[in-house]
């Protein structure tokens, strides 16, 4: 085929597809055909009717939750040391809780603690004596 009987074919098939786009709605376009008598004479068929659909608005409040399901990851995580070791005996606080400076967060097992610090301050005690004794 030669180029330009081609180009007459594609023509062709182009014009063929617009008019099968544009002869159905033919008679809208122009005003004839069945809807146009409907249209042209309405006493004798009646009101045209259209299909609605409605419904009824009631106030209503409206929540902010949505339910989704996942896994959660905190913004922020933090690991709690003592400075000296023990045994933890009761924790201060709650999951989630907000804690100032200086707020007690757990206690310790210091029944050693307790016993070196009793030894601590007897062993002050005699050094305190020992050097009165020495100005003398």
């Amino acid at each position: 085929m030669s180029k330009t009987s081609r180009f007459i074919v594609v023509i062709i098939i182009i014009l063929a597809l617009a008019a099968w786009v544009i002869y159905p709605r033919m008679d809208e376009v122009l005003g004839t055909g069945s809807d146009a008598a409907a249209q042209a004479s309405p006493a004798m068929t009646g009101p045209r009717v259209l299909p609605v659909s409605g419904m009824v608005v009631s106030p209503k409040l409206l929540e902010n939750k949505v339910k989704v399901t996942g896994s959660i990851l905190p913004n922020e995580s933090l690991e709690l040391k003592s400075e000296v070791s023990g045994l933890v005996t009761k924790i201060h606080f709650k999951e989630g809780q907000k804690v100032t400076k200086g707020t007690l967060l757990v206690s310790l097992k210091n029944d050693q603690l307790q016993a070196q610090r009793e030894k601590l301050k007897f062993s002050r005690k005699l050094a305190q004596e020992t050097e009165r004794r020495q100005k003398l």
